[in-house]
């Protein structure tokens, strides 16, 4: 009697399973249709993808915006530690290299109070963009604070990290865009 109820389960179960990889593998696509998948995925060697965020003092900027120069886009939040201990470093270069950089931090959907007194608390002045439904986030696909996106001054990926930078990465880092840094 049970080979005969696993004999009739069998094929039921064999066809569901055959059914959901079919679906696995067919996959629903969630990117809006306007999306190519270059955006999806930041390469090296592609031009980043367009976004278009809001600063604290309201002012909308665009990735088109940073083109002239290098630029350094980092994504953080106020709550995450290895970003707090990073600001320095990143506040330090875009001082140092305002001719040659610009230095863009995008927070993962904080408000704008909060941000502020974030950035008041660690003395940064450079440019923040308010990532409120966190597109930004999903469009380049950041899974980890903080990420950092190096540009050429064409608006080309020359280099992503994942994690603090340091003195020494960020030297590397700048050597790839061509910032004189010595």
């Amino acid at each position: 009697m049970k080979n005969k109820a696993i004999l009739l389960l069998l094929p039921g179960l064999i066809f569901g399973l055959a059914a959901g990889y079919l679906i696995f593998l067919s996959g629903k696509d969630n990117r809006p249709a306007s999306q190519s998948p270059a955006q999806q995925a930041p390469s090296r060697g592609l031009p980043f993808a367009e976004f278009s965020l809001a600063s604290l003092d309201d002012e909308v900027v665009r990735t088109s915006d940073l083109r002239g120069k290098a630029a350094i886009i980092n994504f953080w939040a106020t709550w995450c530690v290895p970003c707090q201990d990073e600001m320095p470093l990143l506040q330090n270069v875009a001082d140092q290299y305002p001719d040659q950089l610009t230095v863009v931090g995008i927070d993962a959907g904080e408000g704008p109070d909060t941000v502020r007194a974030f950035l008041d608390q660690f003395g940064i002045s450079f440019t923040i963009l308010l990532d409120k439904d966190n597109q930004a986030q999903e469009l380049y696909r950041v899974y980890g604070f903080p990420t950092t996106f190096f540009l050429d001054a064409d608006g080309v990926l020359q280099a992503q990290h994942i994690g603090v930078l340091d003195e020494e990465s960020m030297g590397k880092y700048l050597d790839q865009l061509g910032v004189d840094h010595d």
